[in-house]
């Protein structure tokens, strides 16, 4: 598939309509005892050691938590160190083609966090990257009651379980199924990791949400657009240096075969980021007010904080060094980023992605509108290029899916 030499990429930080994004001043802190906590657990290359700190994944906790007190910040970090490492470990590492080992690790994690705390102190996970886990939790669960330790473990034992899965797939073909931008989402939500750090906030903060509330269908939207918030803007971050060594476990490259050409694609990814604000922005307004005040203020600095960890999270985007390279460091600033040449020279493995969507006339009058929005004012007067039919068509027909799709 060709791609065009640039395109128009959007102000991510505009798109989020003020919210606030902020770096937690303990950082300076925090980063040399969370690397040389996480260098004790795990073995690096001298060569993987210094990557690791270049991408400075502490940098990405501050910006998570921005008024969190120095010892909480400390777990948080180290919690996102040890996330990136066992990421790293299925996708590019020691497991990323041994199935048995995977689930083996997965099996390790439900046993872990299957135990009570003080059942806990005397397990002994078999992987570094499990004991890293077991130590970052317990002190976790000094300062959080029974029902958030649920939370926290149910939701890294989804991630582990969805990754295992997801694997699985990738290593044997079994179980794989044509990707559509409805199943991406879904499985980002899962595989992409932003589940835990948005459970650790009632930590970080010392808050309290109770059941009935953190079940209401408005916290749970929330939770669901902050998630989807986080995975679709790293897939808009991402994807220009995952195209060039092949990945396509992207939404933009979901659009792409759906008829768009890139600028559609990032357009419309861009596009499904403002109906995630908006659907965010609803759902609060749908939150049930608590009679108790400490509850209700709990649950309003726990929506804020959800704002603040997307906000933050689309500045470490921007900072990091990890998705704008030398070529693309004044991104920010002009919009423009320059399409990375291929390193690989495999072909795209675009055949597990959804077939381009037909034409429905019925939709094209119902969304004509979010179409007129992707017009060449609509971003920058140097668009490379604009959508135009057919993109339009199969435009209308992704965005009318996205909204009646319950993700």
């Amino acid at each position: 598939m060709h791609l065009p030499q640039s395109f128009v990429f959007p102000d991510c930080t505009a798109l989020l309509r003020g919210w606030r994004a902020a770096q937690n001043p303990h950082l300076e802190c925090v980063r040399a005892t969370s690397h040389a906590w996480i260098f004790s657990y795990c073995t690096f290359s001298k060569k993987d050691k210094a990557s690791f700190i270049k991408h400075d994944f502490p940098s990405l906790a501050a910006w998570f938590m921005p008024d969190c007190s120095a010892e909480r910040l400390r777990t948080l970090s180290d919690e996102t160190c040890q996330a990136f490492v066992w990421d790293d470990l299925l996708d590019d590492g020691i497991l990323t083609h041994d199935v048995d080992a995977a689930q083996a690790l997965h099996d390790q994690v439900v046993e872990l966090l299957s135990l009570r705390p003080e059942e806990m102190q005397d397990y002994e996970p078999k992987r570094d990257v499990l004991k890293a886990l077991k130590d970052y939790f317990l002190r976790f669960c000094v300062d959080t009651n029974e029902l958030t330790q649920r939370r926290y473990a149910a939701c890294v034992i989804e991630y582990s379980e969805a990754t295992t899965r997801l694997l699985k797939e990738r290593v044997t073909g079994e179980g794989a199924a044509v990707r559509t931008v409805e199943s991406h989402i879904l499985d980002r939500r899962l595989t992409g990791g932003p589940m835990p750090p948005i459970v650790f906030i009632e930590y970080c903060y010392g808050l309290h949400i109770p059941d009935h509330l953190w079940n209401h269908e408005s916290l749970i939207e929330i939770r669901n657009m902050a998630s989807d918030l986080i995975c679709g803007l790293n897939d808009l971050f991402s994807f220009n240096k995952e195209q060039a060594v092949g990945q396509t476990d992207n939404i933009v490259w979901l659009y792409l075969v759906q008829g768009l050409s890139l600028q559609g694609a990032i357009d419309a990814c861009t596009a499904l980021v403002t109906d995630q604000v908006d659907r965010f922005l609803a759902a609060e307004q749908r939150v049930p007010q608590s009679d108790d005040p400490r509850v209700a203020a709990d649950v309003s600095r726990w929506i804020a904080a959800c704002k603040e960890l997307v906000a933050g999270v689309v500045e470490w985007y921007y900072r990091s060094g990890r998705y704008f390279f030398e070529d693309n460091k004044d991104a920010r600033r002009t919009g423009i980023v320059k399409v990375l040449p291929r390193r690989v020279e495999a072909p795209v493995n675009v055949a597990a992605l959804a077939p381009p969507a037909e034409k429905d006339d019925k939709l094209e009058k119902v969304y004509c509108r979010d179409v007129d929005s992707f017009d060449s004012s609509s971003s920058n007067s140097a668009r490379p290029e604009s959508v135009k039919a057919p993109e339009a068509d199969a435009l209308v027909a992704i965005l009318f899916r996205l909204r009646h799709t319950s993700c």
